[in-house]
This record gives structure tokens, C-alpha cells and sequence, in this order.
């Protein structure tokens, strides 16, 4: 008797299991592919990127210095559109002191993302010591720690972060210490709950039997823990850093002019709004859709790595 082929209906559930057979990262990125606020994001921060790599070869004019044949605060001039301002091209205009402000805002860029990744690394790399030893250790070494975060979160933090500049004087690289002193607590938080979670798990107990270190303890066992909330607090957090620079440059405390910083473009045009609006709207416009990039990507980050979240 010879068996007949017989096709078997493929189960719905198929390939949901396949998904769930693959590994957390392949998981991870499949999640955040389909996400659309990841690929909005991802898209803006691209760009942005694209534009502060290669901004010497995009940027017309020097973004320093002033321009010969125009007038301050000339309007946006493109020849191929049918201006006819003497001149080269002037896509955004030219701000009040003679300076392209096509240039001088292709080169923000550069310095907003330096400015974002520099200080928020440093706050995560000072604020994860603060934490691990805290949770790690307990006591009174815990006790001291976050006392002293919470003295630091009991301030609004802008006001803080001017606080510091005042003592510390004025100048980009003083405001973004101030800013990195400010976040510090907010990473500390965070790696001392991952600490109090895991410390106590079995893993963690096994590796203490074998004698392991509490430095190989908490950097094999604890740190790899504590990436996935530090990896979205980190990229909402560029985003929160690039907003307080630009404020603090805007109020005259970080970067001075004529540092190509967008915070620093709004403070020198501001009085200008009702003459050349772009000098105002453009950075402000730039500043917005940096912070954006990095809100989306953090909040798809947030929904991909989320357990609770998955479906």
C-alpha cells in the first residue's frame, strides 16, 4: 500500500514561532525596523550626521567669517530661482554680521552632535560608577551616594546647570561640564536599581562562590544588565543635552560667538525677528528637528526592548 502526499496547512502561528526562535538582538532590530518612529528618526539622524561629516564640503563660505558684496541681514538669495542680489548664493541669508547662515548652520550641526554624544558619554561613565558602587556596596557608601543625587535632582536643571557656569566661568566647554554634572544622577539612578535587581540572582550568587571579584562581578554580570534602560535614557538624553546647550548659549553662558552654535545664532538674531525671521526660525528649526531625531529613536528603543511591550 503506497502512502499518498498529503499537504498539511501551514500553522498561523508559524512564523511568529520562527521570530520567537531567533535570537534577542535579531529580535531587537526586526522590532525596530518596523517601528516608524525608529525609521523617522533614524532617517533625520542620518542626515544630520551626513551633514556634520561633510560639512567642509558643503558649506559654501567660511561660517566665521564675514562676507565681502552683502548686506547685514540680507534675505535668502538663490540665482537659480531668480534672484538677482549681487553675490553668490545665500540659501538661509546672511545674519547681522556679514556671515552666511547656510554655513554657519551646516556647521552647527557638527558641534550639536559633538556637544550631545561627548556629554552624555561622560555623565553615563561617571553616573554608572556612582550607581554600581552604590548598589553594589550598600550602606553607608549607598546612603552618601544618593543623598548627594538627590541634592543634585532637588534643583531644576537648567537652573543648576547655570549655577555652574557662573562658578565655573563662561565657555562651551564649562556649560557642558555643567550639563554632564547635572545628568549624573540621573544615570546613577539607574544602574543602582539594575544593581539592587540582579546582585542577589543566582548567577550573580554563582560567580561570588567561584570566587570571582566584586570588580569582574559587577562588570560581567551587572553592567551587561543595566545597557538596555541606559541605552534610551542615553539617546532621550542627547537629545535633553543639545536643548540645554543651545539654552545656555543662547543666554550667553556656553559657546561665544563666533562659534557656529544654533543656540548662539538665536541669541544674536533675536532682536531681528520682526526684520529677517529666518535668522531666527532656521536655527531654531534645526535645533528642533535634532532634538526630534533623538526623542523618536529613543522612544522606538524604548518600545523594542521593553519585555512588557512585546507582543
Amino acid at each position: 500500500m503506497t502512502a499518498s502526499s498529503e499537504s498539511f496547512p501551514t500553522s498561523p502561528l508559524a512564523g511568529s514561532a520562527a521570530f520567537e526562535h531567533r535570537s534577542p538582538l535579531v529580535q531587537t532590530f526586526q522590532r525596530l525596523r518596523r517601528h516608524r518612529s525608529f525609521q523617522v528618526g533614524m532617517a533625520l539622524l542620518l542626515l544630520l550626521v551626513f551633514v556634520a561629516v561633510f560639512a567642509n564640503f558643503l558649506a559654501p563660505y567660511d561660517p566665521t567669517l564675514p562676507l565681502d558684496n552683502v548686506r547685514p541681514r540680507d534675505a535668502p538669495c538663490i540665482h537659480l530661482l531668480g534672484c538677482t542680489a549681487k553675490g553668490g548664493d545665500h540659501i538661509f541669508g546672511i545674519d547681522g554680521n556679514n556671515r552666511d547662515e547656510y554655513s554657519r548652520i551646516l556647521f552647527g550641526a557638527r558641534l550639536s552632535l559633538q556637544i550631545g554624544f561627548i556629554t552624555t558619554g561622560f555623565a553615563i561613565i561617571i553616573g554608572s560608577i556612582f550607581g554600581i558602587l552604590a548598589g553594589y556596596a550598600g550602606g553607608r557608601i549607598d546612603t552618601v551616594i544618593m543623598r548627594a543625587m538627590d541634592i543634585l535632582l532637588a534643583f531644576p536643571s537648567l537652573l543648576l546647570a547655570i549655577a555652574i557656569v557662573a562658578v565655573l566661568g563662561q565657555g562651551l566647554v564649562n556649560a557642558l561640564i555643567a550639563i554632564a554634572i547635572v545628568n549624573i544622577p540621573i544615570y546613577a539612578r539607574l544602574f543602582r536599581a539594575t544593581v539592587l535587581s540582579v546582585k542577589d540572582l543566582e548567577y550573580v550568587t554563582a560567580s561570588r562562590a567561584v570566587g570571582a571579584s566584586p570588580l569582574r562581578i559587577m562588570w560581567s554580570d551587572i553592567v551587561p544588565n543595566a545597557m538596555t534602560p541606559i541605552l534610551v535614557q542615553g539617546t532621550l538624553g542627547i537629545a535633553t543635552t543639545i536643548l540645554d546647550a543651545a539654552g545656555l548659549s543662547f543666554l550667553g553662558l556656553g559657546a561665544q560667538p563666533p562659534t557656529p552654535e544654533w543656540g548662539v545664532m538665536l541669541s544674536e538674531e533675536r532682536n531681528s525677528i520682526f526684520v529677517a525671521p529666518y535668522l531666527v526660525f532656521i536655527p531654531g528649526i534645526a535645533i528642533m528637528l535634532t532634538v526630534l531625531s533623538f526623542n523618536l529613536i529613543g522612544d522606538a528603543l524604548r518600545d523594542a526592548l521593553d519585555p512588557r511591550l512585546r507582543v
